[in-house]
């Protein structure tokens, strides 16, 4: 293999990890992002669970409101029941006071069914307050890790860079410009290959054919490039 074919391939190797160590930094935000919408997600629950405990507790307040009201009114007929004389008007009271018992006693059956829907509303709300808890150590760790794999990342990238100048100064001028040119272009994004080997006279990027002029520039150590995906070129021969 050629001196500056090797020279490359470690410039290649470096970009190529100095690639990877770039995703890492770039997909930080987003993972950090994605962590807090779950904390979000979870605390709109519980905000959700606690509205609904409120609004039983409210709905459980009125009802105790109306059954005060009728046994109020109750007991301002039973206390004016005993000074009536005629016996209709006596009649009628009762009466009033028999639909006053009834009206309780049908309140008082939703009283039950709101109570436990209470209970089963701060069951709830507990469950969502312990998820949550749960939530926000597990975001706590991931935030943690990620700041770390941001300050691992960042100072990799630097050390990488210092490592590339010196390699790629080693590199012939003319396959160093070009491969340059290649990256600038945008062929090596995702850290993919810019210079790949020519093996059974396929590319070793796009894997079509190469002319077999182009094989025997790459096997006298010529810097080519395919002419189907314009990848550089070289012979591992």
């Amino acid at each position: 293999m050629h001196n500056w074919v090797e020279n490359l391939l470690e410039v290649q190797r470096i970009d190529i990890r100095m690639a990877k160590l770039q995703a890492q930094f770039d997909s930080v935000p987003g993972d950090k992002a994605a962590a807090e919408e779950l904390r979000r997600s979870d605390e709109q629950r519980l905000a959700a669970a606690r509205e609904a405990v409120l609004t039983f507790e409210k709905e459980l307040k009125t009802i105790e409101l109306d059954v005060e009201a009728l046994k109020s009114k109750k007991a301002g007929i039973q206390s004016k029941s005993a000074m009536i004389k005629n016996n209709e008007e006596y009649r009628a009271a009762m009466h009033q006071i028999e639909q006053y018992d009834h009206q309780v006693s049908q309140i008082e059956d939703r009283e039950l069914e709101v109570m436990d829907r209470i209970e089963k509303a701060r069951a709830d709300l507990a469950e969502c307050q312990r998820v949550l808890d749960v939530t926000k150590r597990r975001v706590a760790e991931v935030q943690g890790d990620l700041d770390k794999r941001l300050a691992a990342s960042r100072d990799a990238l630097a050390e990488m860079a210092k490592i590339r100048q010196p390699a790629l100064a080693a590199v012939e001028a003319q396959a160093a410009q070009r491969y340059e040119r290649l990256r600038a272009s945008g062929r090596s994004r995702n850290g993919q290959a810019v210079l790949v080997p020519v093996r059974d006279g396929v590319c070793g990027r796009c894997r079509m054919n190469v002319t077999a002029q182009l094989r025997m520039n790459a096997l006298k150590g010529m810097p080519v490039t395919c002419q189907n995906c314009g990848a550089m070129l070289y012979s591992e021969d």
